[in-house]
């Protein structure tokens, strides 16, 4: 969670520079499945680039290796002190109180409870391996990963 701006965030240090930009981020390599990322416009898409800021094959990057979901904002975002929380929650909610939901679907709906107006994001592996419809371990079904995803998909969500 902090601040973040059209395909980068902030971090608190300036050990080279204060962004993370996806020529930064090598994150998949089979061992970071999901990244939510609680900052604005960081998955902002009004110029038809998200793919080119964040999808491996365009950058060259290493972004989607192993790596299934971006989740994030396309728009400003509030600074909510219990979206995580609520995140969390419905994606490791009991049965009885209508079971686990999709990481994604969760997101939305933390978002639905936190914000107004607001467009939260989620960029994922289509091809080979569907990760947009991943659960959390456990909870229900989770793509493989995929070193090398030849599709990408951007859906953006109204709250």
């Amino acid at each position: 969670s902090g601040h973040g701006s059209v395909g980068k965030f902030v971090f608190g240090t300036t050990e080279d520079d204060h962004f993370l930009t996806h020529q930064d981020a090598e994150w998949g390599d089979k061992d970071l499945e999901w990244i939510a990322i609680d900052a604005c416009r960081v998955l902002n898409n009004d110029d038809g680039d998200v793919f080119d800021r964040w999808g491996t094959w365009f950058t060259g990057s290493d972004v989607f290796n192993g790596l299934h979901q971006i989740l994030g904002f396309a728009t400003h975002a509030s600074d909510v002190p219990n979206r995580g929380d609520k995140f969390a929650y419905y994606m490791t909610r009991p049965w009885y109180y209508g079971g686990a939901m999709k990481i994604k679907d969760a997101w939305f709906k933390a978002c639905d409870e936190t914000e107004s107006n607001r467009v939260s994001a989620v960029e994922s592996v289509c091809r080979p391996n569907d990760a947009e419809d991943d659960y959390l371990p456990g909870y229900g079904s989770t793509a493989s990963d995929s070193d090398n995803p030849n599709c990408l998909s951007w859906t953006p969500h109204t709250c």
